[in-house]
């Protein structure tokens, strides 16, 4: 009982911890009420952090030689699987989680996406000889 009790309260300070993450991404989800809001709004953090990856990966693309763009594309296939398996470290399996899972994993991608936006970006904003 006083484990279930322990991992009540570790859920719900995560939680609160997770809604004011989401607060940051999106002002609209700092209202969320529900675990199924909350959850929706972090995957649209999410999306908009990897709609904005897709974007600067493309520019990036147009700019390399063909040689360039396999070991760009080599890198982000490897980056991907490192920000996947760096999430599923941090917060566990599906199975072994509740309701919150969803959110959890979201937000860990979503920080981990906004990360290599940024080195995406100081690719496209460097076009000297000497960059990558």
């Amino acid at each position: 009982m006083a484990a279930k009790l322990r991992t009540l309260a570790f859920a719900i300070i995560g939680a609160a911890i997770m809604s004011s993450a989401l607060a940051r991404d999106d002002g609209a989800c700092a209202a969320a009420a529900t675990q199924l809001a909350l959850n929706r709004c972090a995957l649209a953090a999410l999306a908009k952090a990897d709609a904005e990856m897709n974007r600067l990966y493309r520019e990036q693309m147009a700019y390399l030689d063909a040689q360039r763009r396999q070991r760009l594309q080599a890198s982000q296939r490897a980056w991907l699987k490192y920000r996947d398996s760096t999430c599923l470290y941090e917060n566990g399996p599906r199975a072994e989680s509740g309701s919150i899972w969803p959110m959890q994993a979201a937000l860990c991608q979503a920080k981990l996406t906004r990360q290599r936006n940024e080195l995406l970006r100081s690719y496209v904003a460097c076009r000297q000889d000497g960059c990558a």
